[in-house]
């Protein structure tokens, strides 16, 4: 990894500016939002194929991926301690 303390830009960038700036907040939060269908479509294309394992609760998998808000964020730890007790 060439600049490993950089980080993710797109992460950076909404961290840096979604305080700020109230549409650049919406556009992020709308972008985050369907990240998280195309995650979810996706972990449920993977279940139906055995790929992954069928007890996977797909939305809150993907909400973990892309957690913005303080409803992703919860619905992101049950995943992580689901994942734990498994």
């Amino acid at each position: 990894m060439l600049w490993p303390e950089c980080g993710c830009f797109c992460f950076n960038t909404t961290v840096e500016l979604s305080p700020h700036d109230e549409k650049f907040e919406i556009l992020t939060r709308e972008h985050q939002m369907y990240l998280s269908v195309i995650f979810e479509e996706t972990i449920e294309r993977g279940v139906s194929t055995g790929e992954l394992d069928s007890n996977i609760n797909a939305k809150g998998l993907a909400q973990t991926l892309v957690v913005s808000d303080r409803s992703f964020v919860d619905n992101s730890m049950n995943m992580i301690l689901s994942l734990l007790d498994s």
